[in-house]
């Protein structure tokens, strides 16, 4: 398996571990990551999951920062 470190946040900005509560009460549906860690390490907030494929933004540079309205309504769906 292959995990992701998220980003790394200062405590002013408590969205990691946020969402990773969201996360955890959305677990075992289809398409929600796995969370295997998230918590304060040192000046961060930490969440590690599961990488489920590329991020948007790397797919959208492939595709020419273009998208059609098929592929919207599948990245959507």
């Amino acid at each position: 398996k292959k995990l992701q470190l998220i980003r790394e946040i200062g405590f002013s900005d408590s969205n990691a571990l946020d969402e990773a509560k969201i996360y955890e009460k959305l677990s075992g549906n289809v398409g929600i990551p796995q969370i295997h860690w998230y918590g304060v390490e040192g000046d961060y907030n930490v969440l590690v999951m599961d990488i489920l494929g590329p991020p948007l933004s790397d797919l959208f540079d492939f595709c020419d920062k273009s998208w059609g309205p098929k592929t919207i309504l599948w990245i959507t769906s």
